[in-house]
């Protein structure tokens, strides 16, 4: 019998491992300069700060029709006790989003079984992508969490017996969409409808598919009415043009600015380590029952994850960071996967690879620190930062050894190797990079040199690059730039 008194609850673990990613995502954001980050961004919460908040955000005093208002009112909220826009101000809605993705995600693997759901957040929450897009200020991860809420409420919706349950729950979902679609327009609402729509034709569930069809076709149409409305009363028909192709028909169609297997190198390149400790552990055939992905929603999660990476495929516009919604099935899956290896599998060279794994984790601190010993002129946070970093590794790395069962040690193990090298480029190299794209210094220089009364006209230079950074750390007025 084990005695639960030994054992901290359930909830309180849980609690303590988001307290410490929200830290871990947040922690070197005041040493970042706000160009490490989304440089758009930053600038229109600080014209939403300066100006009020409108439906349609602003970059150099003019309509910024690419995305919809959300972060932009969040962050600006955030940054309001300041009265200033600051790093942290624009990454704490991004870093929020995330480990509130985590959580949705962990719930969601506990409904399989409580160790997937634990496995599920830990690999999430360690997928490099994920890692670096949650410190920074980035709308995509607004829109992973929004998209990971709806379709976990419609699930619980789908599989609740009593209404009491499934009302607040589709309400909920609805709400989510209505969110997604204000996060980054109607891919927000196509992402989640299609993932549960194509989740329900699968089951050849024909009549639940044209019932939520009629609710998303409903939800559709009240946002992109309501958005046109205030579209159309702060800019007229041609702001409404300009919102109607930078969100919907300028995404598809035209030259695709990476090729269409691009988004599959990203895949690989965060999964890597999970096919590397699969390909380690996995027998070629377990003594009990093979892998299956019986469960409603491992299978919900295989939609997901291929409907959402089709989506974007077919889109000409191909970013990594698109595919953050997309991570959260991945990891589920991921995790069911890993959860077969500990109850079955077998790892014939487990020894060398338990070794492999302490070599790197003592060859990443070793660089780490050399790294900042030795330029100290380009190293921006406090040495104190760097010695908690040391220690929390050393600690867990100890805590591995002691405390995790053998079938467990190598998971555990690859997650501190990952763990320790992306919170050190966060806390290391991210600084360095950021400050050295900002334009702070020379701005400043160079408006010394300008009479106040004299308009900046900004020449050949794209409105996302160099003019953003001048508009943003200008001492003038957006009017005043043109």
């Amino acid at each position: 019998m084990i005695d639960k008194r030994t054992k901290p609850p359930t909830t309180l673990r849980f609690t303590g491992f988001m307290v410490f990613l929200l830290i871990a995502y947040t922690w070197v954001s005041p040493f970042r300069d706000i160009f490490g980050l989304e440089t758009r961004n930053a600038l229109m919460s600080r014209e939403m700060l300066e100006g009020g908040f409108s439906v349609i955000p602003t970059a150099l005093g003019l309509p910024y029709p690419d995305y919809p208002p959300l972060y932009f009112w969040i962050s600006t909220l955030f940054s309001m006790p300041a009265a200033k826009v600051s790093t942290f101000s624009i990454v704490i809605p991004s870093a929020l989003a995330a480990i509130m993705t985590v959580g949705i995600t962990f719930m969601a693997g506990r409904s399989i079984q409580s160790r997937i759901g634990w496995l599920a957040a830990l690999v999430l929450a360690t997928f490099p992508e994920f890692w670096t897009k949650a410190g920074e200020g980035n709308i995509d991860m607004l829109l992973a969490f929004t998209v990971t809420a709806s379709l976990f409420l419609f699930f619980i919706w789908d599989n609740s017996d009593s209404a009491e349950k499934k009302i607040p729950a589709l309400t909920g979902a609805l709400c989510f969409v209505t969110a997604a679609f204000f996060t980054k327009g109607p891919v927000g609402i196509v992402l989640p409808a299609a993932a549960w729509g194509g989740y329900l034709l699968l089951a050849k569930r024909f009549r639940s598919f044209f019932i939520f069809l009629l609710l998303i076709v409903i939800v559709a149409m009240g946002c992109l009415s309501l958005e046109f409305f205030l579209v159309w009363k702060q800019g007229g028909m041609k702001l409404v043009h300009d919102v109607i192709h930078m969100q919907v028909t300028g995404r598809f169609g035209g030259r695709a600015n990476h090729a269409f297997y691009y988004y599959f190198l990203c895949l690989l390149q965060n999964a890597a380590l999970w096919l590397i400790i699969g390909f380690l552990c996995l027998r070629r055939r377990a003594e009990r029952n093979g892998l299956t992905f019986q469960h409603p929603l491992q299978r919900l999660s295989i939609v997901w994850f291929i409907v959402i990476l089709l989506i974007f495929t077919l889109a000409s516009t191909r970013h990594g960071r698109y595919l953050l919604p997309l991570y959260p099935p991945l990891a589920i899956l991921v995790a069911t996967c890993l959860n077969f290896i500990i109850e079955n599998g077998k790892c014939s060279a487990e020894k060398t690879a338990v070794y492999i794994s302490r070599f790197f984790v003592a060859v990443l601190l070793t660089v780490g620190i050399s790294y900042a010993l030795f330029y100290l002129d380009k190293f921006y946070i406090p040495a104190g930062y760097l010695i908690i970093w040391a220690t929390a590794v050393c600690l867990a790395s100890i805590y591995i050894h002691k405390k995790v069962s053998r079938n467990s040690r190598l998971i555990a193990l690859f997650l501190l190797i990952l763990a320790t090298a992306l919170s050190g480029v966060n806390m290391l190299i991210t600084p360095e990079s950021s400050r050295k794209s900002s334009g702070r210094q020379f701005i400043q220089a160079a408006e010394k040199s300008i009479p106040p009364g004299l308009r900046v006209i900004i020449c050949g230079i794209h409105p996302d690059g160099d003019g953003v950074k001048f508009a943003f750390y200008s001492s003038r007025k957006p009017e005043s730039l043109q």
